[in-house]
């Protein structure tokens, strides 16, 4: 891999009960497109999520102002960019999501057993964080832009609070690396197992999607990583 920047890709394992989940499905296939994306499974649970994330973020250049005893980019180098992916049972097309909520609240628990309501990620934080990326005219270059849409809420459970956690800590990089989060649709078999009206996606398709969002995220100009627009 040498010295180019990271393109870290995330995706969660199956939850409530599931057997499956396409984020997770999907990696596989992303991490075959180039030599320089590196993958990551995440648990469904508001703090285990980003426990295992956070140290394949690396080192940044603030954690080594505050400690000269840490060396930069000896366990991992500083990432370059990082894709986030999740299941959304209601979306109908790639959702872009462009807000991250400092809140957790879901009548559902995570996997790990934790539910809460209506409670902050952290009560020194801003509200929100909004990535810095200029989704808009990205949506404009895309192939087939029918295919995505942008949303401005990540909802309230697991992958909100590990996007909200992730576009704080990268806030600290110098220069702030860009980070998106993208819900991804049922797969058909989900679907089928539910026996609801959901939309569903094959995993062909939604690997072809995400190919041109992976190219934006490399191709992102300095300008682009400034640190996340915050919320007060």
């Amino acid at each position: 891999m040498g010295d180019s920047p990271r393109l870290l890709v995330t995706g969660f394992k199956p939850f409530r009960g599931e057997s499956e989940n396409p984020s997770e499905l999907v990696l596989p296939l992303l991490a075959a497109e180039a030599p320089d994306i590196e993958t990551l499974v995440l648990p469904v649970e508001y703090r285990g999520a980003f426990d295992r994330l956070r140290p394949r973020l690396g080192v940044s250049d603030l954690a080594c102002d505050r400690d000269p005893s840490v060396m930069p980019g000896v366990a991992n180098p500083p990432v370059g960019a990082v894709l986030m992916l999740g299941q959304a049972a209601m979306a109908t097309r790639l959702r872009l999501e462009r807000v991250a909520l400092n809140l957790m609240d879901t009548s559902v628990a995570d996997e790990a057993g934790e539910r809460w309501l209506e409670t902050p990620i952290d009560e020194s934080a801003p509200l929100a964080l909004a990535t810095r990326l200029p989704l808009r005219e990205w949506w404009t270059r895309l192939a087939d832009p029918e295919a995505y849409e942008i949303s401005n809420s990540a909802g309230a459970f697991v992958c909100n609070s590990t996007y909200y956690l992730t576009l704080r800590e990268l806030a600290e990089r110098r220069p702030c690396p860009p980070c998106l989060f993208v819900h991804l649709p049922l797969l058909p078999t989900q679907k089928a197992a539910r026996r609801s009206g959901a939309v569903s996606m094959e995993l062909r398709r939604m690997h072809e999607l995400l190919r041109p969002i992976l190219g934006l995220l490399r191709d992102s100009q300095p300008e682009t990583r400034r640190n996340p627009l915050s919320f007060a």
